[in-house]
């Protein structure tokens, strides 16, 4: 299971278009997978977002509070 960052922030990140305002709202990826209704997937999913976002510099500051509601949200959806 491997994420890709949204074609759109990624092109426009290479060409410095955020820095210079062409990107009005806040940068956007989108993470789409598949995943098992289990607990296990839960870390592999979070591991693969923060990741991520490491990447783009999106969670800089927030990433414990990122990671925590995004096993919150997982683990309430495996759950239902």
């Amino acid at each position: 299971m491997k994420a890709q960052i949204d074609g759109e922030y990624a092109e426009a990140r290479s060409k410095g278009a955020w820095e210079a305002g062409a990107l009005l709202q806040y940068p956007i990826w989108e993470y789409r997978a598949t995943i098992p209704a289990a607990v296990h997937a839960i870390s592999t999913v979070t591991d693969e977002v923060l990741e991520l976002g490491e990447q783009t510099e999106c969670f800089k500051g927030k990433e414990l509070k990122i990671e925590t509601a995004l096993r919150e949200a997982l683990a309430v959806e495996i759950s239902s």
